[in-house]
């Protein structure tokens, strides 16, 4: 009897599948900014039909070896893939494994680039990482003729922390690891002779796992800049076009009215100036879903904010933010706020603001966070 126990036992584990490990997949691929978007597929089955540029999606997939391809629109069960690689999939200190496309296929090929937390120390399970990635393929970046330099910065409220810069180069990496500080912040920059400096700050990190800040654009069909993002959330931009509104309302920085429940406002405060920028998430009065761009943010007194809203324009073809109104922010605390935008003029709405994560201190009324 305990023999055959044993069997059934023994068969009904090896009927089990593997434990699923959610992974991101993303599209940081200048190359496919003006194009229709492209497909995802997994071990030949499509997980993703319209991935656009700056999007990251997720997928659960078993530990172990899966085979990912990127392929260009049209007919794509004719068009052979843009690229495709074998990745080993596998549960890494609490670290969500990201797949990457990269590359603009002209000064540097399409590529995949798969990330799973290896340069993690053994003890990193209850502690964040941060990672800083070039991913910006513009001629010479693998020769690292441009002098491009990494660097990310972590402090605490007391000011404890820890710095490092690097020399880096295309599909290079620098890998900091913050120890045990408590209440981070931190700031990443790139600086490269003949591309320009280009800085992000506030990146908040997670209490575990990896916070991923990718340096992407080639300048010719997208702008260099830096996005990060904690598995597929967006969580700060370093400027250079809109911003991408999907997923980003699940940001620890999203704020919300209690009356407006479907609607949203996320905001960035930059740490080494006194400027903010962020997104509102809304409706038409038809009901279609409406995203503004909040920019230039400007503290003209303690607590308030100014922006200029701007909203994208829809088309066929990438086009420009237009223009919409203006808002003022005014915070009560660091965790209740008012926004009051203006579009086109007249149309006035009022928004009531709850953070939707309580912080203690924040910085658009503490500096010295």
């Amino acid at each position: 009897m305990i023999t055959k126990n044993l069997v059934l036992a023994a068969l009904l584990g090896a009927s089990l599948p593997a434990a699923a490990i959610d992974v991101a997949i993303g599209n940081l691929s200048p190359a496919t900014l003006e194009r229709e978007p492209i497909a995802v597929f997994v071990d030949g089955e499509r997980v993703e039909r319209n991935l656009m540029y700056r999007r990251f999606m997720r997928v659960d997939l078993a530990e172990g070896r899966h085979t990912v391809s990127f392929i260009a629109p049209a007919n794509i069960l004719t068009n052979p893939p843009l690229v495709t690689r074998e990745v080993t999939v596998t549960a890494r200190n609490a670290t969500t494994p990201v797949v990457v496309l990269a590359g603009n296929g002209a000064t540097q090929p399409f590529s995949i680039e798969y990330y799973d937390g290896l340069t993690q120390p053994g003890t990193a399970n209850q502690r964040p990482t941060a990672t800083l990635h070039h991913l910006a393929p513009f001629e010479r970046a693998e020769t690292a003729e441009r002098g491009l330099v990494a660097g990310f910065s972590c402090r605490n409220n007391a000011r404890d922390g820890n710095t490092e810069s690097r020399d880096i180069v295309y599909r290079g990496e620098v890998v900091f690891d913050p120890g045990a500080f408590a209440r981070l912040v931190c700031s990443a920059s790139f600086v490269a002779a003949g591309v320009g400096g280009i800085e992000l700050g506030t990146l908040v990190l997670p209490s575990n796992g990896t916070l991923r800040a990718f340096l992407i654009g080639d300048a010719v069909n997208a702008p260099f800049e830096i996005v990060a993002l904690t598995v597929t959330e967006v969580q700060a931009l370093s400027g250079g076009g809109a911003l991408n509104p999907s997923a980003i309302i699940r940001s620890p920085t999203f704020w919300f009215d209690p009356d407006r429940p479907t609607e949203g406002v996320n905001l960035f405060e930059a740490t080494t100036s006194n400027e903010t920028f962020g997104t509102w998430y809304t409706f038409a009065a038809d009901g279609h879903p409406l995203w503004y761009a909040l920019t230039g943010g400007v503290g003209t007194s303690f607590g308030r904010r100014e922006f200029t809203v701007f909203e994208p324009r829809r088309g066929s073809a990438i086009m420009p933010l237009s223009l919409a109104g203006s808002a003022v922010l005014q915070y009560s605390d660091c965790n209740t706020a008012e926004l009051r935008v203006v579009i086109g003029g007249s149309d006035l709405r009022t928004l009531r603001l709850k953070r939707s994560r309580p912080v203690e201190v924040c910085i658009a009324l503490d500096r010295g966070d």
